[in-house]
């Protein structure tokens, strides 16, 4: 796979497939439920948000998308009833094209969850492309890249963006982006951890303050797909380590982890690869600055 790529103007510059080896384009990845679920024998508290729903759905999706509930059949509905809304959402989309955009720098939680909605709509055949739009500068966010072998894309005027039919936006507190799209290209996902900034309409909109991170939202949808994810696959093993990677960085270590975030990281546990994952962590805080930091503590 192609690492992260400049899409910039200029002669000699490359241009990315868009197709990766699942065939998909890759330039770079209710109702409140009435009783607590069990997975893989574990009791799994269904979360509080969840009780907004409603209050999304009233709020109306995009002209011309319209969301069938329990479409999909998933494999643990009573776990969390916004996963039955994610995935019947994707079954709306299903042969189209997705922009998954990753606003602000990227990081270990919206890169993670890119890569794993990425993994879910290549089962709707969906077509799916990754942009970041801002310079990936952090010491650990560029190993996590280069050891995981992601493909992301680097947005510049060159990117067409006439041939996507939605786009999705995970771990931002709005939609809204530094780029304008097409008015054909609708929000089709919305998922974060932070308070929104306004009101956010899409026909999948999952805002959870009572998580730690948005890769523990994202897990908990593997959780419950209708796709089994036993991180078996070299693909699968990947998602698994970047998401736990995800939980790790956003919870400060799990200081700040809430259930759902202890959930997901058992549900992954025995999914990622701990070699990778500890080379990754380490990565953190370059021998340098260690060095540096030594010297002024001196």
């Amino acid at each position: 796979m192609q690492k992260s790529k400049n899409l910039g103007q200029g002669g000699g510059g490359d241009h990315l497939s868009r197709r990766s080896k699942n065939g998909v384009g890759v330039a770079a990845i209710s109702k409140t439920p009435k009783s607590d679920g069990k997975v893989d024998g574990r009791l799994v508290k269904a979360s509080k948000a969840t009780k907004g729903l409603k209050e999304q759905t009233k709020q109306g999706a995009p002209s011309g998308v319209v969301v069938k509930k329990g479409a999909v059949k998933l494999k643990y509905p009573e776990v969390d009833a916004k996963a039955q809304n994610f995935f019947d959402t994707l079954k709306v989309a299903r042969g189209k094209r997705l922009l998954v955009c990753l606003k602000g720098y990227p990081d270990p939680d919206n890169i993670a969850t890119a890569l794993a909605l990425q993994w879910l709509a290549v089962q709707f055949n969906i077509q799916t492309d990754i942009i970041h739009f801002d310079e990936i500068s952090h010491h650990e966010n560029k190993a996590l890249v280069k050891k995981l072998d992601i493909d992301l894309t680097h947005y510049a005027e060159s990117f067409d963006v006439s041939d996507y039919d939605f786009f999705a936006v995970n771990d931002a507190q709005s939609p809204d982006l530094p780029i304008e799209l097409p008015e054909n290209c609708k929000l089709l996902i919305f998922v974060d951890h932070h308070k929104s900034i306004g009101k956010v309409k899409g026909p999948h909109v999952d805002i959870r303050e009572d998580s730690g991170s948005t890769a523990s939202i994202y897990t908990h949808y593997l959780m419950a797909s209708p796709m089994k994810f036993t991180g078996t696959t070299q693909e699968e093993n990947k998602i698994a380590t970047a998401l736990m990677h995800g939980i790790r960085t956003d919870t400060d270590n799990f200081v700040n982890a809430q259930p759902i975030d202890f959930s997901a990281s058992q549900f992954l546990a025995k999914k990622v690869d701990r070699d990778l994952l500890a080379l990754i962590s380490r990565q953190s805080i370059p021998a340098k600055t260690m060095d540096l930091t030594q010297i002024a503590l001196q």
